[in-house]
């Protein structure tokens, strides 16, 4: 099943500055576009955006019927504030399947992208490790999105996973912690050899998704402490200073925002 990136699926230009978002966030809503389907993802995914009332790919991320999976609305390798569920859309992500759920069934392939987005999402961070998979319907206005089909298979997709769906215990606007927003995650602090845990595996599945040869295990071990090296050596040509293999705030920074090269 192919991932494309924006470039790649000739995703538009956004009209307007996109909005950064506080990660990580605790929930996912799941749509459906209500857009014809055909062959060609590429095509079907462009239309989603040609009729669009927003300054951009209103989704986090758009899934295809045949299993190909296009990056939506990102910013700077992260995902950026949405336009996908009214009231929800700066503490949460959407994932919307291309196609009409209310009456059609949704493809095994389908829902096995649905599983590897999100289980993506919780390897760089995006969404906490116990987040809530929300049908938008789920929402407190009248909608039918995403389908009492694509609805039913909710508990599928968590066990494709490896989760079972968690209680879900809203927490009271006025209570809800006011994070600094920024556009990459929050610097947990100082990752070096020895340390295990969510920070350590969502750095490796960074420098996974950058193309580096890395084990994403959670473990800091020699072979991250080496490459976490040669990432700064690349990002920091003339600063041996910063040759440490720790990931401190300014490597830690770099992995999200610094280009690819």
């Amino acid at each position: 099943m192919a991932w494309l990136q924006r470039n790649e699926w000739g995703a538009p230009a956004p009209k307007a500055a996109l909005q950064r978002m506080t990660l990580p966030v605790s929930t996912v809503f799941l749509h459906h576009t209500v857009t014809p389907v055909s062959n060609d993802p590429i095509a079907d995914t462009r239309k989603v955006t040609n009729y669009s009332k927003y300054v951009d790919v209103p989704y986090t991320v758009i899934v295809h019927p045949d299993g190909t999976i296009m990056t939506g609305r990102y910013l700077n390798g992260v995902p950026a504030l949405g336009a996908h569920t009214a009231g929800h859309n700066s503490s949460s992500l959407g994932v919307a399947v291309i196609g009409n759920y209310v009456n059609e069934q949704p493809s095994e392939v389908a829902i096995d992208s649905i599983a590897r987005v999100l289980k993506s999402f919780i390897d760089q961070g995006f969404i906490t490790s116990q987040f809530n998979l929300k049908s938008h319907s789920d929402a407190p206005y009248s909608t039918a999105c995403c389908g009492t089909n694509l609805k039913a298979k909710i508990q599928e997709v968590f066990s494709r996973i490896g989760k079972t769906i968690p209680v879900y215990v809203p927490v009271p606007v006025a209570q809800a912690p006011q994070a600094p927003v920024q556009n990459y995650p929050a610097f947990p602090g100082l990752l070096c050899r020895g340390s295990k845990g969510t920070h350590v595996r969502q750095f490796q599945a960074r420098l996974r998704d950058r193309g580096w040869s890395i084990s994403v295990d959670g473990d800091f071990g020699p072979a991250t402490e080496k490459i976490v090296r040669e990432f700064q050596t690349e990002k920091f040509p003339s600063e041996p200073k910063e040759w440490d293999g720790k990931v401190g705030p300014r490597t830690w920074k770099s992995i999200f925002l610094s280009p690819v090269t």
